[in-house]
C-alpha cells in the first residue's frame, strides 16, 4: 500500500501539469494552406520552398492550374532548387493557392541594376576594374540567394574607324563580374589592338534581363618594346623598352617583368628607363627560349596612373652548333654465305623425293627374239637329200 501511495506522489506533478497545459492547435487542411488573395496586377513572389523539391503549382481563382513548365506566355516563371519567382502582369482578382513544400511566400520587386562605374581606360592592353552596384528592395531574397540569381559579364567589340588597327576583330570573351560588397567587379585587360570599341555591359537575374554600353577608343602604347634576335651564341638575352611619346614622364615607366625560365624556374626583373631606353640582359643558354610576361606602369600626360599588361614575349636563344661525328671505320666486307638459304631448298628436296616416290614403276618390254633358223637353200637332185647347211661354212666346201 505505501509503494502504491508513492507511485502516485511521483506521477501527481506531471498529471498536473498535463491537465495545466494548453491543447495543441488543431492542423490546419491542406486545401486551407497556402492561400492567398490577388485584388488587382501585377502579381510578383517569391516562393521559398523545401530543398530540391519540385516546383510550387499555382491554382487560380477559377480552378485553372499553372506549373513551372506549363503555363500562360504571359507569365514568367524562374524556378531553382528551392526558389520559385513567379511574375503575372493581369491575374484574375480572388483567392489563390500555391500547392507543394512551401516555405512561405513573399512579394518581390525585381532585382535593380545601377549604371556601371565605367573606367578611363587610353591605352591597349591597359588593366582597368568595372564595377556595378545592384540592389533588391523588396528584401525577399537572402545575400545567397541574389548571388545564385544574378549574372553579370562584360566584353568589347570592336567598331572600326579608319585606319584603326582592330579591323576584322570581332569581340573578346565574356568576363564574368563576381560580387564584391554591394555589387559586382572585376579586373581584366583590355585589347592589344588600337582602335574603336563598343563595350558593353549584360545583366540578368532571374527573367529580367538588361544591359548598358559606351564607346571607347584604345590609342597604341606609348613604349615600344623591342627584343632583338642574337646572333651571337656569347651574348645575353635583350629585352628592351623605348619610350615614343614625349608627353609621359620617363621617370615614371617601371616594367615589372616574369621571366619564366623552364622546370617551373622563374626570375622575376625589375626594368626602368634611362633617358627613353630601358634594356633587360639575361644570360642566354644555347637552344634554350625564356617567356617573359610582365605588368607596364607609367603616368600619363595628364598624371593619372595607367597600368598596362605587356603582351607576351619570347627571348629566343642561339640554336647549339651542330654536332658532327667522326665517321665510322669500315668494316671488312663478311662473305656472303649463310647456312639459312639452305632451309629455302628443304620443300624442293621434298617435293622431289615425294615426286620419286609417288611415280608408277617403269617396265621394260622385252622382246624375246625366237632362234634363228639357218637358211634352207633349194638343192639339186644329185644331193641325194642331204640338206646343205650355209650355216656352217665347212659344209660349203665339203660338197662342192
Amino acid at each position: 500500500m505505501a509503494r502504491i501511495r508513492l507511485l502516485a506522489l511521483a506521477l501527481l506533478p506531471g498529471l498536473l501539469w498535463a491537465a495545466e497545459a494548453p491543447p495543441a492547435p488543431p492542423e490546419e487542411p491542406t486545401f486551407l494552406r497556402n492561400l492567398f488573395h490577388i485584388d488587382q496586377g501585377p502579381f510578383q513572389q517569391v516562393f521559398r520552398r523545401e530543398p530540391d523539391t519540385d516546383a510550387v503549382i499555382l491554382v487560380g481563382p477559377q480552378g485553372n492550374k499553372f506549373y513551372a513548365e506549363r503555363h500562360p506566355k504571359e507569365v514568367q516563371w524562374y524556378s531553382t532548387d528551392h526558389l520559385d519567382i513567379i511574375r503575372i502582369p493581369d491575374p484574375k482578382p480572388g483567392p489563390w493557392q500555391a500547392l507543394g513544400e512551401v516555405q512561405d511566400h513573399k512579394d518581390f520587386a525585381g532585382v535593380h541594376f545601377a549604371e556601371p562605374r565605367w573606367p578611363s581606360p587610353r591605352y591597349v592592353g591597359e588593366q582597368v576594374q568595372l564595377c556595378q552596384s545592384l540592389a533588391e528592395p523588396s528584401g525577399a531574397l537572402t545575400q545567397d540567394e541574389l548571388h545564385g540569381l544574378v549574372q553579370v559579364s562584360t566584353f568589347l567589340t570592336s567598331a572600326h574607324l579608319g585606319e584603326d588597327d582592330n579591323f576584322g576583330f570581332n569581340s573578346t570573351p565574356k568576363t564574368a563580374l563576381a560580387p564584391q560588397g554591394k555589387g559586382y567587379c572585376t579586373t581584366f585587360a583590355l585589347p592589344v589592338l588600337a582602335g574603336h570599341y563598343h563595350w558593353r555591359v549584360e545583366d540578368r537575374a532571374g527573367f529580367d534581363k538588361m544591359s548598358f554600353g559606351q564607346d571607347v577608343e584604345l590609342k597604341r602604347l606609348p613604349i615600344k618594346v623591342e627584343v632583338p634576335t642574337l646572333d651571337d651564341p656569347l651574348a645575353p638575352h635583350l629585352y628592351r623598352l623605348t619610350l615614343t611619346d614625349d608627353s609621359i614622364p620617363a621617370d615614371s615607366v617601371r616594367a615589372v617583368l616574369e621571366l619564366h625560365l623552364g622546370n617551373r624556374q622563374n626570375a622575376k626583373r625589375i626594368v626602368r628607363l634611362t633617358g627613353k631606353v630601358g634594356e633587360l640582359r639575361y644570360p642566354q643558354t644555347l637552344g634554350h627560349n625564356i617567356s617573359v610576361t610582365g605588368i607596364l606602369n607609367f603616368e600619363d600626360s595628364d598624371g593619372q596612373a595607367r597600368t598596362v599588361k605587356l603582351a607576351d614575349q619570347i627571348l629566343v636563344a642561339t640554336p647549339p652548333p651542330p654536332v658532327v661525328r667522326a665517321p665510322a671505320p669500315e668494316q671488312p666486307k663478311k662473305a656472303i654465305f649463310s647456312w639459312w638459304w639452305l632451309l629455302g631448298l628443304l620443300p624442293v628436296v621434298f617435293a622431289m623425293f615425294w615426286w620419286r616416290m609417288r611415280a608408277p614403276s617403269r617396265q621394260v618390254d622385252v622382246v624375246e627374239k625366237s632362234p634363228e633358223r639357218p637358211e634352207i637353200q633349194q638343192q639339186a637332185s644329185e644331193n641325194d637329200g642331204f640338206l646343205l647347211d650355209l650355216s656352217r661354212p665347212d659344209d660349203i666346201d665339203e660338197k662342192i
